[in-house]
C-alpha cells in the first residue's frame, strides 16, 4: 500500500470521527431545555479559553437587538431552512433566531412584564425535604442514640412526599423497634406537619393533632371532633364519596359531610412533602408560539438566556506564540476545536428545534384555535418522516421543552398523540371532561353513556381508561348527595 493511500485513510477516518463526535454533540445539546443548555454553555466557558461571550458592544450584539426590536414580516430566509449537515463544516454566519424576533413591541413588553411578576411571587426553594428533616432533627434532638436513629430513618426510609416507605415494624429488626418508635415520634414533630405517617389517613391525624394544639386555623371544637371521626373511621368511605352510608353510620347530615370535606382540602393535606418538590412547570418556556396577522403560527426560540458565545480570536492566535511546547500546541489546538464543535453543534440544535417544532405547530392550528377538542392524531414519525429526520432525533428535540403558545404553555410532547380516525387521543380526553364538567351531578353520567354520548368512537372502557388516566372518579365517586 503506497504511503499516500495510507495517508489519505488516516485522513479520511480522522474526519469520520470528527462527524461522530459532532453527530453526539448535536444530540446531547438537542435534548437539553434551555436551562441545562444555558449551564452546559456556562461551564464551557469557564472551562475552554478558546470560548468567549459575543461583547455587548459588536456588531453580533446589535443586530441581536435590533431583531428585538423589529415589528416587521418574518425574514424570508428564515422560512424552510433545511437542516443539513453543512452546518458542521463552519459556524453559520446568521444571526441566532432571539426569543420575542417576531412579536410586537407591546407583546414583549406585556409577556415580560407578567412573567416576572409571576416569578417574583413564587419563592424559590432549594433545600430536599430531607435535608430539612436533618437540620430540624440535629436541632431537636438531646440524645445521640435517637438521632441517629432518626436520621437513618429519614435518608433511607422517607419519600419524597414525606411518609415511610413501610410500616415501622418492616424496616427496622424486633431490637431496634423501641428506638426507632421513639425517633418516628420525633420526626413526627417536625415540619412540614404531617411528615413520618405511614398513609394519608395517619398524616392527617398528625396534622389535626397539632392544628388542634397550636393551629390558629378557625376551626371549631365541633369541626375538630367531627373531623377526627371521619378521619380515623371512615375515611376511605368518605374520600370514596359514600356519602349516604357514612351520614347514616355517624348521625352527621350530608350537607354537613360536604362542609367538612371544604375544611379539609383548605386546611391540611395528603402530600406533606409537595412544597419541597421542584415543580413540572419552567419558570420560562422553551420556545414562543406567535400569531402573526395573516392568521399563520410562527415559532421562535427563547434564546435571550443563553450566552451568546463565539470563537475567542485572541486565543486563536497564541497558537502561533514561539516558544512553545509540542504539549502546549496540541492543547491549544484541541480547545480551538472543541470550541468550533460546540457553537457549530449549538446552531444546529436551534435550527432543527425550531424546525421540528414549527412543523409540529403546522399541525396543530385547530388545537391553537379552537382548543383541545380540535387536537389533531399526530406521531412523531409523522415529523420526521416530514423533515427528513431520524425518529430519535425528533424525540430528543421534544423531551422536556416547553412552548408558550396562545392558548397557554405546554409541553411540546403534549402535540402529539395517537388516536382514533381523525381524532386524537387527547381531543378524546377533553371531550369526555367536558361532558363530565357539564353533567348534571345529582345524577352524574355512566361511562355508557359518555361512549354513546361522543357517537361510538370510543368504548365503554375506553372511557373508563381515560377517565382514570385524567384522575377522574366513577359517577358514584362524583354524586352530590341530597
Amino acid at each position: 500500500m503506497s504511503l499516500s493511500l495510507r495517508t489519505g485513510q488516516k485522513t479520511q477516518m480522522k474526519q469520520q470521527m470528527a462527524l461522530r463526535l459532532q453527530t453526539i454533540q448535536i444530540m446531547n445539546l438537542l435534548q437539553l431545555p434551555t436551562q441545562k443548555l444555558q449551564e452546559h454553555l456556562l461551564q464551557a466557558l469557564k472551562r475552554n479559553p478558546a470560548l468567549m461571550v459575543v461583547d455587548p458592544g459588536s456588531n453580533a450584539a446589535a443586530e441581536t437587538q435590533a431583531q428585538v426590536a423589529n415589528v416587521g414580516e418574518v425574514p424570508s430566509d428564515t422560512v424552510g431552512q433545511s437542516l443539513s449537515l453543512d452546518h458542521m463544516g463552519g459556524h453559520s454566519e446568521a444571526p441566532r433566531d432571539d426569543a420575542y424576533q417576531y412579536m410586537t413591541a407591546s407583546q414583549i413588553a406585556d409577556f415580560d412584564e407578567r412573567r416576572t411578576e409571576a416569578m417574583q411571587n413564587v419563592a424559590e426553594r432549594t433545600e430536599s425535604l430531607q435535608d430539612s428533616l436533618l437540620e430540624q432533627v440535629r436541632l431537636e434532638s438531646s440524645d445521640d442514640e435517637t438521632q441517629a436513629m432518626a436520621e437513618r430513618l429519614i435518608i433511607e426510609h422517607i419519600t419524597p412526599r414525606g411518609f415511610l416507605e413501610k410500616p415501622l415494624k418492616e424496616l427496622v429488626s424486633p431490637e431496634e423497634l423501641p428506638l426507632a418508635e421513639r425517633a418516628l415520634q420525633l420526626i413526627q414533630k417536625l415540619e412540614p406537619t404531617g411528615v413520618g405517617a405511614e398513609n394519608e389517613q395517619q398524616s392527617l391525624l398528625l396534622q389535626l393533632a397539632w392544628l388542634k394544639k397550636w393551629g390558629d386555623s378557625g376551626l371549631t371544637p365541633t369541626d375538630f371532633a367531627q373531623l377526627e371521626l371521619l378521619i380515623s373511621r371512615y375515611y376511605d368511605r368518605w374520600m370514596k364519596n359514600r356519602l349516604p352510608d357514612v351520614s347514616l353510620r355517624t348521625g352527621i347530615p350530608i350537607a354537613r359531610l360536604y362542609e367538612l370535606r371544604e375544611k379539609l382540602e383548605r386546611y391540611f393535606t395528603t402530600d406533606p412533602g409537595q412544597a419541597f418538590r421542584p415543580t413540572e412547570r419552567p419558570a420560562r418556556p422553551d420556545l414562543f408560539c406567535v400569531r402573526l396577522e395573516d392568521g399563520s403560527y410562527q415559532v421562535v426560540l427563547d434564546s435571550r438566556v443563553l450566552p451568546q458565545i463565539q470563537l475567542n480570536e485572541d486565543y486563536t492566535k497564541t497558537k502561533r506564540q514561539k516558544g512553545l511546547s509540542k504539549e502546549e500546541k496540541d492543547q491549544i489546538a484541541q480547545n480551538i476545536n472543541e470550541a468550533k464543535m460546540l457553537i457549530n453543534a449549538l446552531d444546529v440544535r436551534q435550527t432543527t428545534l425550531k424546525q421540528i417544532a414549527q412543523a409540529t405547530i403546522n399541525h396543530q392550528t385547530d388545537f391553537l384555535e379552537h382548543g383541545e377538542d380540535a387536537q389533531k392524531p399526530l406521531k412523531m414519525r409523522d415529523i420526521a418522516d416530514e423533515l427528513g429526520l431520524a425518529l430519535s432525533t425528533v424525540s430528543r428535540a421534544v423531551a422536556e421543552k416547553w412552548i408558550q403558545t396562545p392558548r397557554g404553555m405546554f409541553m411540546l410532547r403534549r402535540f402529539f398523540s395517537a388516536g382514533v380516525g381523525d381524532v386524537s387521543r387527547n381531543a378524546i380526553k377533553a371531550q369526555i371532561r367536558r361532558l363530565i364538567d357539564e353533567e348534571d351531578k345529582t345524577h352524574p353520567l355512566s361511562d355508557a353513556k359518555i361512549a354513546e354520548m361522543l357517537g361510538g368512537i370510543v368504548s365503554r372502557s375506553g372511557v373508563k381508561k381515560y377517565r382514570l388516566e385524567m384522575g377522574i372518579p366513577s359517577s358514584r365517586g362524583r354524586k352530590i348527595w341530597k
